[in-house]
């Protein structure tokens, strides 16, 4: 079953059940990353106890902001995948998401949304695929999956290009607080910065 944007409810989808049990993965690996760095940050605040000194105490600040980068809360996740050509690319298959998050063999499981891999997510078309054959694009609830839009983009006739969800910026527009609440309050009331 498909909604007036084209996409298929993830209860329905085939991949339904690989890409949820991926994104319980994703929050499994994440949490692993917020207990190394908390008990890399105790490390540094028993350093600072211990001699405090000048570089133990520049240790424990560096610790305490990677604490605090890797502890994004209860937030969904990942925007979606994509999927290399095997004949123009390595074949390979990326989740994109709000941060990077790695396995405990350092291997990523979802790459950040800003970094180079990424940028086909967001800038492939049918007529210039950037070396993709897939872009899935996902509707999640924190880290429940509500929807799946595939779009084939070695088979430029099966894109619904044309009011696709663009999960990165549904993703900005929900988080906006702080600054960004400024900003976009300013812009929505036509108010120059």
């Amino acid at each position: 079953m498909t909604d007036s944007e084209g996409r298929e409810s993830a209860e329905t989808h085939p991949d339904h059940a690989a890409e949820q049990a991926y994104l319980h993965h994703a929050r499994a690996a994440l949490d692993t990353m917020v207990a190394r760095s908390a008990q890399a940050l105790e490390f540094g605040e028993q350093r600072v106890r211990d001699e405090s000194s000048a570089d133990a105490r520049i240790t424990r600040a560096h610790l305490a902001r990677r604490r605090a980068a890797v502890d994004v809360g209860a937030v969904n996740l990942a925007f979606g995948r994509i999927d290399e050509d095997e004949t123009l690319a390595s074949g390979a298959r990326f989740y994109v998401g709000r941060r990077h998050i790695e396995d405990e063999s350092g291997a990523p499981v979802i790459v950040d949304w800003r970094a180079p891999v990424a940028v086909p997510f967001y800038r492939a078309t049918g007529a210039d695929p950037l070396g993709l054959v897939l872009r899935r694009r996902f509707t999640c609830e924190v880290d429940e999956l509500i929807a799946i839009f595939d779009e084939h983009l070695d088979d430029p006739e099966s894109i619904a290009a044309a009011g696709v969800p663009d999960p990165v910026l549904a993703e900005i527009e929900r988080g906006r607080s702080g600054e960004m609440a400024s900003v976009w309050s300013r812009t929505d009331s036509g108010a120059e910065s």
